[in-house]
């Protein structure tokens, strides 16, 4: 289970309207963690996330403006001490 919280924001000269809605979704991973040393060692991370889609603006215009869906691709790359 994942989780966003989303801020849509949108101007025209004298008026600013924006939404926060929070998208449910799900992720997936993979990581690889090496030591090199007793204590050090590198890591990296794929993370997939995908969201469903979300209504915005149905107070100020009805019926809405739909998001879509939301995926998310993200690589981390890292390295740890171990104490």
């Amino acid at each position: 289970m994942a989780f966003a919280d989303n801020k849509i924001s949108g101007s025209v000269p004298g008026v600013t309207v924006s939404d926060t809605k929070i998208h449910t979704g799900w992720a997936a991973g993979v990581g690889l963690e090496w030591m090199f040393t007793r204590a050090w060692s590198l890591k990296t991370e794929y993370l997939y996330r995908r969201f469903d889609s979300q209504t915005y603006f149905t107070t100020q215009l009805p019926p809405g403006i739909a998001s879509g869906t939301l995926a998310m691709n993200s690589i981390q790359v890292g390295i740890n001490y171990h104490f």
